[in-house]
């Protein structure tokens, strides 16, 4: 089988997204705001598993200004991305943040981001999340001198080859201030990081977003 499930799935790659003051006050803002992460959870109830994901989130409802920034960017970029991924346009029902540090031996597991319908991602304005996920976009930023390795996105074909036959995937690293985008249907997982100094502000940062499509009104 050579067809479409068997292809890495599209995605693009900006690097130097924000400006460099913005990139300086979202770390900012994650470091001194430690105490609001906690373990990060699974599915609609945030069940930790760490066979699964171990990784840090925002778990407290707060406001995060951070969020206005990026969703102007986001949804200024939505047409080029829906056209790269073959998609029709669509309205957006809304955009779900999510603030990630991943510290020494944290990964996250081969998943899809399709995720349930109406976690609202610990945002107090959002009750829930009508729509359906359609695009993923994750912003990476670090410490400067960069205190981790690894962490890389690894995205898979959505079939799984033979059990003679090697499996296709493409890396993306976590580079300072990139940003990648991808369809939420596509496999993928985090690759363990290492961290030496254990430190919290040497953490391997992203921001991960999820688009969702609205879905129509029954008539």
């Amino acid at each position: 089988m050579t067809g479409p499930l068997k292809r890495i799935p599209p995605y693009r790659v900006y690097r130097d997204f924000l400006p460099a003051g913005e990139r300086a006050a979202l770390l900012e803002w994650a470091i001194a705001n430690e105490a609001l992460f906690g373990a990060a959870g699974l599915g609609r109830a945030q069940k930790v598993d760490l066979t699964m994901r171990n990784s840090l989130n925002v778990r407290a409802k707060v406001a995060q200004p951070w969020r206005r920034v990026l969703r102007e960017r986001f949804m200024a970029m939505l047409p080029e991305w829906t056209a790269a991924f073959g998609m029709a346009a669509f309205e957006v029902s809304v955009i779900e943040f999510d603030m990630i540090a991943y510290n020494d031996g944290a990964y996250y597991r081969r998943h899809s981001d399709l995720g349930p319908r109406n976690r609202h991602g610990g945002d107090p304005s959002l009750p829930g999340l009508p729509g359906d996920r359609l695009i993923t976009a994750v912003y990476y930023f670090h410490n400067e001198p960069k205190g981790f390795e690894g962490g890389d996105l690894r995205l898979y074909p959505i079939a799984r080859p033979g059990p003679r036959k090697a499996e296709a995937f493409a890396d993306i690293p976590p580079e300072q201030n990139s940003l990648a985008v991808f369809p939420s249907w596509a496999p993928h997982e985090v690759l363990p990081v290492r961290c030496a100094s254990g430190a919290f502000g040497d953490s391997r940062f992203a921001v991960n977003c999820w688009i969702r499509r609205a879905r129509e009104t029954p008539v």
